[in-house]
């Protein structure tokens, strides 16, 4: 017989292997900041990606 597995138990488990901040120990959300420049030999952009983890102690750095 096939082993029941729980919403509540599948997310116990991701939550585990996340890894925690180590200022304020909570599991944070992974988000996508995009930031534009613009070239100085040209009259066109740039726009670099980089993802961040953020969490209760980073949240209003990130946010504003």
């Amino acid at each position: 017989m096939a082993k029941d597995k729980s919403f509540a138990a599948k997310m116990a488990k991701s939550t585990k292997l996340l890894p925690t901040c180590p200022k304020c120990g909570e599991v944070g959300n992974m988000l996508l900041v995009v930031s534009s420049e613009k070239k100085e030999s040209k009259d066109s952009w740039l726009f670099k990606e980089k993802m961040v983890r953020v969490c209760k102690c980073n949240e209003k750095e990130i946010y504003s």
